[in-house]
């Protein structure tokens, strides 16, 4: 048959493998490779040859558009496991330093694949002798193709029957087409929100306080942490003993708050503003307006860019303060402030007189780790990622020592927040973005100049309710936050196996990936 062609069998065998590298690292990782992989195999490679076929041009733009996609998303896919919305924005408020940081992650190997994907679909779609050939009518091979198609969509038929809740990845089983599909369109709808957001004035906050206890601390501090989770801190379980201040201090640990997103901007947006609509763009009644309400003259300074290519939610938040400061404006390749720097800030915050309020907000543990401590540090754990995290940890236990110490100094009564937005993942022998267990499991410790004992919360909590727990912490009650339980406290809310995450995802499906132990 003219199909049987020397070339031609050359050019399917070059996009079976192209398919099979597509399907191995683009379909869903919880998946068995030999199940559910073998039929996103079968379904993608007949698409493929069915548009070959049928419609060559709508081929080509396929393959390209596979090309580009994957070029520029595999080194994350690899990462994460999963690109989903709060990646979209991740990308689109990153500057080219903060790019250049993250780059240094990943590994070496990781871009050269992603450059064989680009490759390996411009040769297959362009290689002049196939198109030389004459145009293929052999009827019985393209209704082959056709068949083969209808016949594996008939479990993804199933599949949705059984549970139609599920996303389309797990019962659509073209779903490296069905990826290449869902980037640009998650990338238009945040590029559209980013719009809307732009265009948006900054608007009076509705808050509505019903009770009001009036024995709000003179003085309040929230210190904002970036990627870093709890399995890092020797107060909740590391080996290494990298919070001493923490560890002796009259604290109450939550041991089981979990954050609302595993990206910063998706994160922290809703978790510093009531509700988790992000569509609406209401962000007027949050941390800063609420505390406003209540007297308090809000300075915000921060480590993080307040810009990237967009001005990002958080800093639309920000601006609602008094007093705004960025130390880390800066975009230019390896230069950064460090969260040291924040501390030279207190003296003005203690000399200023009536109810004050002060958010740092930290650079962290923000990729790549070794950029935050120039590769020192004292400690080893395992292998110099892990080191340099735990360094990082102990230069953020000494910040909250310093600003704890100076509250201390005021003489005035006051209450001092520290949590992180997100954590980690581990991941070939490094901590990265990712989307497991790890990955929401972060801090939440509580302070106040009243305490007289340390208590560790064990049921869960989750970031969406903060704005709940911080109304708890100033003493007040408001129509916009109702929640059924008490925070500080140990009433349990929801079960491990009842709580959802950002982008509906159940928190008991999620990867639990812990650190490894150091060997003897």
């Amino acid at each position: 048959m003219e199909f049987m062609n020397k070339n031609r069998v050359l050019k399917y065998i070059l996009l079976l493998v192209y398919t099979v590298l597509l399907c191995f690292f683009f379909s869903p990782s919880d998946s068995p490779f030999l199940k559910t992989k073998f039929i996103f195999l079968l379904t993608t490679f007949s698409l493929f040859v069915f548009l070959d076929l049928w419609i060559e041009k709508l081929f080509r733009i396929v393959l390209i558009l596979s090309a580009v996609i994957s070029l520029i998303t595999f080194p994350t896919f690899v990462v994460y496991g999963k690109i989903d919305s709060g990646f979209i924005e991740s990308a689109l408020y990153t500057n080219v330093a903060q790019s250049v940081s993250y780059a240094k992650t990943l590994n070496l190997w990781v871009f050269l694949i992603a450059i064989l994907f680009f490759v390996s679909c411009l040769f297959i779609a362009y290689y002049k002798p196939f198109n030389k050939l004459p145009k293929i009518k052999n009827t019985f091979v393209k209704l082959l193709s056709f068949l083969l198609i209808a016949v594996s969509f008939y479990p993804s038929i199933n599949k949705y029957r059984e549970d139609s809740t599920l996303e389309p990845q797990y019962y659509i089983f073209t779903q490296p087409i069905y990826h290449i599909v869902k980037i640009p369109y998650l990338s238009y709808s945040t590029l559209k929100v980013q719009k809307e957001l732009d265009n948006i004035k900054q608007k009076q906050d509705s808050w509505e306080i019903v009770q009001n206890t009036n024995n709000q601390a003179e003085r309040l501090v929230v210190v904002i942490g970036e990627s870093l989770g709890k399995n890092l801190l020797h107060s909740y379980g590391f080996p290494l003993k990298n919070t001493p201040f923490i560890d002796s201090s009259k604290v109450i640990q939550f041991n089981n708050y979990l954050s609302f997103a595993s990206h910063t901007v998706p994160s922290l947006f809703n978790t510093l503003k009531v509700g988790k609509n992000r569509s609406k763009l209401a962000f007027e009644n949050n941390l800063v307006t609420l505390a406003q309400k209540l007297g308090y003259e809000v300075t915000w300074i921060s480590n993080q860019t307040k810009i990237g290519r967009h001005e990002t939610p958080i800093s639309r938040i920000a601006a609602y303060s008094d007093t705004t400061i960025y130390l880390n404006n800066s975009q230019k390749i390896g230069v950064e402030t460090k969260d040291i720097k924040l501390l030279s800030y207190l003296p003005y915050f203690s000399a200023k007189k009536g109810k004050q309020m002060l958010v740092l907000h930290m650079k962290g543990s923000h990729p790549s780790i070794q950029d935050r401590v120039i590769g020192e540090y004292e400690q080893f754990y395992v292998n110099e990622d892990l080191s340099c995290h735990s360094k990082v940890v102990e230069q953020t236990d000494d910040i909250l020592r310093n600003v704890y110490e100076a509250l201390l100094e005021t003489k005035d009564s006051f209450k001092m927040i520290y949590f992180s937005d997100h954590g980690l993942t581990y991941k070939e022998e490094k901590l990265v973005h990712g989307n497991s267990k790890q990955s929401y499991q972060v801090p939440l410790l509580y302070w106040s100049s009243d305490m007289t004992d340390r208590q560790e919360i064990d049921v869960f909590r989750q970031g969406s309710d903060f704005l709940h727990f911080f109304s708890e912490v100033l003493g007040v009650q408001t129509a916009n936050i109702k929640r059924p339980y008490k925070f500080i406290s140990d009433q349990e809310y929801l079960k491990e196996d009842e709580l959802i995450l950002f982008d509906s995802i159940p928190y008991n499906t999620l990867e639990d990936i812990p650190l490894p132990v150091l060997s003897n």
